[in-house]
């Protein structure tokens, strides 16, 4: 049907049935997996965000030279240390980072195994594309494993998490009863971005 761009189609009754019954084999499966995947690595980068110092917190310790790039300590962080990304200062550092890391690896399998049998055209769609650049600013944010962030990790790392919170929002609204809310949010939110484009262009005008 979509070969041929008949969507109408989908709404006979007996493609709905059908649909119907791919979703309770195993459509309802897979959802569940992508939405516990994607949920498991806003959560990480949250938890993430959390335990790592914080650039307004006296135990920050990346203290770079201007002009110079990051010096990366083998050692454990000292308090005299006035360069470069310390390292872990705790075992459950590296836990969590290396979970955040299994998560977004096994996201990005399954976006590439989908991407594999449905063709090329889900290679084009925001869905991927936006779980792609996610996981270059993670990868960014985050390596070399085993060392804080500074500044520039620290807003690559909080941009990737503000992407998968969105994505995770957009599938929030497929659940019954709480999705109309999230509905609601974004109609609302795309109704202020038109004014404000309108607003913009009078003023301009």
């Amino acid at each position: 049907m979509l070969t041929h761009e008949r969507e109408d189609l989908l709404c006979h009754p007996l493609c709905q049935s059908n649909l119907a019954n791919k979703w309770r084999n195993y459509g309802r499966l897979i959802f569940c997996v992508d939405f516990c995947l994607q949920f498991g690595v806003a959560l990480m980068i949250m938890v993430y965000i959390y335990v790592m110092p914080k650039p307004n917190q006296p135990n920050y310790a990346c203290r770079g030279e201007e002009g110079n790039g990051p010096l990366y300590l083998n050692d454990s962080y000292s308090a005299n240390s006035t360069v470069g990304r310390p390292a872990f200062r705790h075992r459950y550092m590296h836990i969590i980072q290396y979970v955040l890391y299994g998560f977004a690896a096994t996201l990005i399998c399954k976006r590439l195994m989908h991407a594999i049998s449905v063709g090329w055209r889900f290679a084009f769609s925001p869905q991927l594309l936006a779980t792609a650049l996610s996981m270059v600013l993670i990868t960014f944010g985050t390596m070399p494993p085993g060392f804080e962030p500074c500044d520039m990790q620290w807003r690559t790392i909080v941009y990737a998490g503000l992407m998968f919170v969105i994505m995770v929002s957009f599938i929030l609204e497929r659940f019954e009863g709480i999705g109309l809310y999230f509905t609601m949010f974004f109609e609302v939110f795309r109704t202020m971005i038109k004014i404000s484009f309108l607003m913009v262009f009078f003023l301009l005008a």
